[in-house]
């Protein structure tokens, strides 16, 4: 296995995550899986039919939040997808493409209801269209969760999720978290004065999570051509979408904080004399950051994708990472966060953190609420609202202004 190139070792592992997912999937439905075992138009369905809306339905009617569950199974989660992929050789992928499959999914017919078993939803054309920056941000406005998947051609492809459930952590749940205010106290006992940012060195941070995650997992779905579509995607000033690399640092004692630590700076302003990381400098003078994660907006909503830490302490510095932009989110006025998939044990931290089991239909009309328009006049007010929650790049904040934000 090891002298097989990286992209067949990559497959390789990729069809054994399938195969797990769909073991688990049977086990929970007794019926075999149908991901990928057949394919249509958007006016037929994958695989068989199904009699009855699962246990976990995803036309659940929105119900108030306190009566959300705080955690749900892997299985329970794979018991509300058994359609699993859903994918039409005749689908490109375009705008136009994902209305269509948006007005089949809310039709409210039959055929609506049994597609809305189907959890991937992969589109078919060329790889620069598959990969197209307005096209993914258009998904990721409408609720899709992309992830990358290299199992149908061998090659790596973007294969967007729309979620049975979604981890969706809104501020008084976040701060009513147990977790969270003991991390809060950490931090206000700690002697290291931390820092947190934005998109200071947005290479460096998804080098960082490259890193992390080959080393851990052996693989990385968040993937150097995935990060390039959303760079890209971020420069375009006529959508609503924008990227986050968040790194944590801590300060060194000499440092002097600058009297406005949330507003809008320069990248160039993070001076390496200000900020240090876990002392493990691998760009000459530059700050070597502590934890990070990758995330994007859509509106007043922001998204998690994937993170990461470099060193293992008792201060538990992943999790200082979360709390802190949890905090800076809610001083910027973000609505809530989608922490997106929500299953325990594996996502236990985002239990933690204080998330509720949002069902699909709940989740975007949640989402919908807040996200404003997607596509952006930049003299329109609908722009500026849209601009006004949004982290900017290289904006910064110091740990201190966020542990005594109330």
């Amino acid at each position: 296995f090891a002298s097989l190139p990286s992209h067949e070792q990559e497959a390789i592992r990729e069809k054994q995550r399938l195969r797990k997912m769909a073991k688990k999937q049977t086990q929970v439905t007794q019926q075999p899986c149908t991901v990928g075992t057949r394919q249509s138009e958007v006016g037929g369905l994958p695989g068989k039919a199904v009699d009855e809306v699962p246990k976990h339905g995803l036309l659940t009617e929105k119900c108030p939040a306190s009566k959300h569950a705080s955690s749900i199974t892997h299985a329970e989660y794979c018991a509300a997808c058994r359609g699993g992929l859903f994918r039409d050789p005749h689908l490109p992928p375009t705008e136009q493409s994902l209305e269509l499959l948006l007005s089949v999914l809310n039709a409210g017919d039959e055929q609506a209801r049994r597609l809305n078993t189907c959890n991937y939803f992969q589109f078919s054309g060329p790889e620069s269209a598959l990969w197209d920056p307005v096209f993914n941000a258009r998904l990721a406005y409408e609720g899709f969760f992309t992830i990358t998947t290299s199992h149908r051609r061998g090659v790596t492809e973007p294969l967007p999720e729309l979620q049975p459930f979604y981890g969706v952590l809104t501020w008084s749940n976040f701060e009513s978290s147990k977790h969270v205010r003991k991390a809060l106290a950490r931090l206000r006992r700690s002697e290291r004065r931390y820092w947190i940012a934005n998109c200071v060195d947005p290479c460096r941070t998804w080098k960082s999570l490259d890193r992390y995650h080959r080393k851990k997992y052996g693989c990385n779905w968040l993937t150097e051509q995935y990060f390039n579509m959303l760079q890209m995607a971020s420069r375009n000033l006529s959508i609503n979408f924008q990227m986050h690399c968040i790194e944590l640092f801590a300060e060194k004692e000499t440092a002097e904080i600058p009297t406005d630590q949330s507003s809008y700076q320069t990248p160039s302003c993070l001076c390496p004399k200000r900020l240090c990381g876990s002392g493990k400098d691998t760009d000459g003078d530059q700050p070597h950051p502590l934890a990070g994660e990758i995330g994007f907006s859509v509106g007043g909503v922001y998204t998690s994708l994937s993170g990461w830490t470099e060193e293992r302490t008792s201060d538990g510095l992943g999790f200082a990472q979360l709390v802190l932009l949890g905090r800076w989110l809610q001083r910027r006025g973000y609505a809530f966060w989608s922490l997106g998939h929500c299953y325990s044990p594996e996502m236990k931290y985002k239990q933690e953190l204080g998330h509720r089991i949002f069902p699909r239909a709940d989740f975007l009309a949640l989402l919908k609420e807040h996200r404003g328009q997607f596509r952006l006049d930049a003299s329109s007010s609908a722009a500026l609202a849209a601009q006004q929650a949004v982290l900017k790049d290289g904006e910064h904040c110091g740990a201190q202004q966020l542990l005594e934000f109330q």
